[in-house]
């Protein structure tokens, strides 16, 4: 029985295939119109897309397959901002996109370099007594603060200093060491005061000053300043340093001996610049008076305290 069954299943099988190669051989075209079941599964025209995508509707044309097709899409417009003109509001304070921005107005730096003559002129009767005329060198860097109208600026200042002066014919009593024993290494005695005279007095050390400037002919930032400017400051700070003395013995005057100590003090000075913008820089001149008071004890037991007045040209660039 089980037999029959197998054998009757594979004629139906067999019959079945017969009938689809008959009506659809190897390489032969679909008849048209196709049959209704193929009819059923490929409808003709637009058909809605598929549950699930959360799309409904006709799919959107392909590009070009309509004359108006990129004409009915959204445009957007950009505005035009006349020449010269700037955002303050998207730019933010003081009109600068393309700088550091503070809380009033711009940030712009510049950087210097200063040279002139020095004098030691008081704050002890025994070293600016002793002292002739000597000359300064100076460089650092400045870092100015704008207002919004950028005609004024809170400046901060770091610098590094030199300064030569030399010495007179005057006569100082000063504290010398004694010569070391040979043998032992050791000094001979105690310091004892000696004549000398002073041969010259070198100082070397950091400037830092605070101030405010006025530009006197409009604005003085860069991109904003357009010919020739000049601008007027003046600043208040300290210095801390070296301060070292050659002293020539009264006893023997073909040699000389040095003595070395720290000096720091206060110091006021007032400027005057010119200015002109050169392409990305602006580039400036001009003059410094400083006046400072000095503390030491390079001289001892005489005071080594002194007072300095220099007359400085000033030339840099502003970025």
């Amino acid at each position: 029985m089980t037999v029959k069954r197998i054998l009757l299943g594979m004629l139906l099988l067999g019959g079945t295939t017969a009938t689809a190669r008959a009506q659809f051989s190897p390489g032969q075209a679909y008849p048209t119109p196709p049959p209704a079941s193929m009819a059923q599964a490929f409808p003709s025209g637009p058909r809605p897309l598929s549950s699930g995508t959360g799309l409904t509707g006709t799919p959107p044309p392909l590009l070009g397959s309509a004359p108006n097709a990129l004409e009915a899409q959204p445009t957007t417009t950009l505005t035009t901002v006349p020449s010269g003109t700037m955002n303050a509001a998207a730019c933010g304070p003081g009109g600068n996109c393309c700088g550091p921005v503070g809380g009033n107005g711009p940030i712009t730096y510049e950087l210097f370099t200063r040279t002139g003559p020095s004098l030691i002129v008081g704050g002890g009767p025994d070293l600016s007594g002793a002292t002739r005329f000597g000359w300064m060198v100076e460089g650092g860097g400045r870092s100015l603060f704008m207002n919004p109208t950028n005609d004024a600026a809170w400046t901060a200042e770091l610098s590094l200093m030199y300064a030569y002066n030399g010495g007179g014919d005057r006569v100082l009593d000063v504290f010398a060491r004694q010569p070391k024993n040979p043998t032992t290494g050791q000094l001979i005695g105690p310091d004892q005061i000696q004549p000398f005279t002073l041969r010259g007095v070198t100082r070397a050390g950091l400037n830092y000053t605070i101030g405010r400037d006025w530009f006197l002919n409009g604005p003085g930032f860069l991109g904003y300043e357009q010919a020739w400017n000049t601008r007027f400051g003046v600043d208040v700070g300290g210095n801390y340093g070296t301060i070292r003395v050659d002293l020539v013995p009264v006893a023997d005057v073909n040699n000389y001996f040095r003595r070395y100590s720290v000096t720091n003090g206060v110091q006021f000075a007032a400027h005057w610049n010119a200015e002109t913008p050169v392409g990305a820089w602006i580039v400036f001149a001009g003059v410094r008076a400083q006046y400072g008071f000095h503390h030491s004890n390079v001289i001892p037991p005489l005071s080594g305290n002194f007072q300095d007045l220099n007359l400085l040209f000033t030339a840099g660039i502003r970025f």
